[in-house]
């Protein structure tokens, strides 16, 4: 059975349960077609996903297309997104031609006004209107297309391989202070800088026992590093971002305790799985909807409101003051990771396309 997945690049955490579905089921040929002009991140580091990147005019992609569509004569086609023109091209090819498509790891909307929100539910409504299933991403997400379509639905988030992770232990976090870490873009609606003064109020009542991790690099890096010299924490916060890979990336949650992801929204956020499988202590927004779907608050880590800094502070000491309260939360955190490793999601997605 031969598939096309349009996808716009060649992300790591959607190459891995793509080729573990190749292995569990070597009768299912998926081949990728790329088409934004976006490159990956650079601090992925060489991709080894092989694909077709679309390229030039959007006629000339047509062209691309109908010519790897003759070529691979498939059976089935998975789309990534539903506000596309490549996708929404493959997916008229797709019906005229009787083949069924699929849509899959969809993000749940991300918030807008009611008018935006209304006009992106009429496009996805029109869109999936005679689509053979959905993958989804998060207890948001299956409520919100549940209602709007009501065929086969399996939830099915972004993943990779968690075994490495899974073994990471304390040897090299510091047994005399707590090492927080920040880890995403500096973008504001990531909110940095709320990060950055929650971590400057806990320094303030525990001076030289807390320590701040940063990796990431955005449009807020001088607001950030500003903000740290006003605050004058400059010596307590350690930036991290010499990486060969997404693979070396990861070995970021060897050094710290207790991930912050205190965003205003996201519609995932990949490093609360990333944190849950190292071993680490999670603080994160109910907004941001891999917590949302994976923390237990005051179980496996807090979930607080955007913006409350008493809250999140509150939520740091406890870490700090409650020495075994980590492992605690690691025991209950790994158990439910590992219901997202790419051998899990790859089963999902090969229940939603056979």
């Amino acid at each position: 059975m031969k598939a096309l997945l349009f996808t716009p690049i060649a992300s790591p955490f959607l190459e891995q349960p793509y080729k573990e579905l190749a292995t569990m089921d070597p009768a299912i040929d998926v081949v990728p077609v790329f088409y934004s002009n976006r490159t990956h991140r650079p601090t992925w580091g060489k991709l080894t996903w092989e694909g077709h990147q679309l390229s030039g005019s959007f006629r000339e992609r047509i062209k691309q297309i109908n010519q790897l569509w003759d070529k691979i004569d498939p059976d089935l086609v998975i789309l990534s997104q539903y506000i596309c023109k490549e996708c929404w091209f493959a997916r008229a090819k797709a019906r005229k031609k009787n083949i069924p498509y699929y849509m899959a790891f969809l993000e749940p909307l991300a918030p807008s006004g009611w008018v935006k929100t209304g006009f992106k539910r009429l496009i996805f409504k029109n869109f999936a209107s005679k689509a053979a299933g959905l993958g989804v991403m998060g207890k948001r997400a299956n409520q919100e297309y549940g209602d709007m379509f009501k065929g086969k639905i399996i939830n099915t988030p972004y993943s990779f391989d968690l075994n490495e992770m899974l073994s990471f232990d304390d040897s090299l976090r510091p047994k005399d202070k707590l090492v927080f870490l920040y880890s995403g873009r500096l973008v504001d609606f990531r909110d940095p800088l709320g990060t950055v003064r929650a971590f400057a109020e806990l320094h303030r009542r525990h001076p030289g026992k807390v320590e701040l991790i940063i990796s990431g690099t955005g449009e807020l890096e001088d607001a950030v590093q500003k903000l740290i010299q006003a605050e004058k924490i400059g010596t307590s916060v350690r930036w991290m971002n010499d990486f060969k890979n997404w693979n070396d990336i990861r070995n970021l949650y060897r050094y710290a305790h207790v991930l912050l992801s205190l965003g205003k929204h996201s519609t995932w956020n990949l490093t609360i799985s990333e944190a849950m499988a190292g071993g680490m202590g999670v603080i994160a927004t109910c907004t941001t909807e891999a917590a949302n779907t994976l923390i237990l608050d005051d179980v496996n880590g807090y979930l607080v409101h955007h913006g409350d800094k008493d809250a999140t502070v509150a939520a740091m000491e406890k870490f700090l003051m409650e020495k075994n309260l980590i492992q605690g939360h690691r025991e209950i955190s790994r158990k439910i990771v590992k219901t997202l490793d790419c051998v899990t999601v790859s089963h999902k997605l090969h229940r939603l396309l056979v």
